[in-house]
């Protein structure tokens, strides 16, 4: 871990007031992870791998639209021991990310109130910034479960942390990540006068 006295790292790492939509002040009321993160005083990235060093390889999806308000993704390691599952309903506004250990263990995050511009700024930087963490969060922000993503040329770290004091960890390959990026993307487009928005079928 870094202290106080090394290097602050790069500014290029460091999420803007506009990326993480805080008030003035604000910050001092985030973990203390986040504020040192905020601050430039640790890499985000580096903290968390070193706390999940042995994280499950997700390296399968297949994804559902179930009806006109579900589609659940399942993603599981090559040998099926820990797997990834991604709930939305759309109709409430709420997507669920489930990590689970050999089908007998898992822990749910539930993401509500995501608006708009918080999906599309994920998106954006899950698709275009290398090495920088994209958070994932409601107008709450860590008073509620929330994501925290850091994507790399050959895989993506992908951190949850609950409200109710549990987190869990898994890293996608590129293959899953744009597939799961893809997927999200058209389900969190805005919804048509009429109702409908777009049907995705399984990969």
């Amino acid at each position: 871990m870094m202290d106080n006295t090394q290097k602050r790292v790069s500014d290029e790492t460091i999420p803007t007031r506009r990326d993480i939509e805080l008030p003035p002040g604000e910050v001092r009321h985030a973990p203390w992870i986040l504020q040192r993160h905020f601050d430039g005083e640790i890499d985000l990235d580096r903290e968390l791998n070193a706390r999940f060093y042995a994280m499950p390889v997700i390296s399968t999806i297949k994804a559902n639209r179930l009806d006109a308000r579900h589609a659940t993704a399942m993603m599981t390691t090559q040998d099926g021991a820990a797997a990834l599952r991604v709930d939305v309903d759309l109709n409430e506004n709420v997507t669920d990310f489930v990590f689970s250990l050999r089908s007998m263990l898992a822990f749910k995050f539930t993401l509500t109130s995501l608006g708009d511009n918080h999906r599309a700024r994920w998106l954006d930087l899950m698709q275009h910034a290398t090495g920088r963490p994209a958070f994932l969060w409601g107008p709450t922000r860590w008073d509620s479960d929330y994501l925290i993503t850091v994507s790399h040329q050959y895989y993506t770290n992908l951190y949850a942390f609950s409200s109710q004091n549990f987190e869990a960890g898994a890293r996608m390959t590129p293959d899953v990540k744009n597939q799961l990026l893809d997927w999200l993307n058209a389900l969190w487009q805005p919804v048509s006068s009429e109702g409908t928005g777009p049907i995705l079928t399984t990969w």
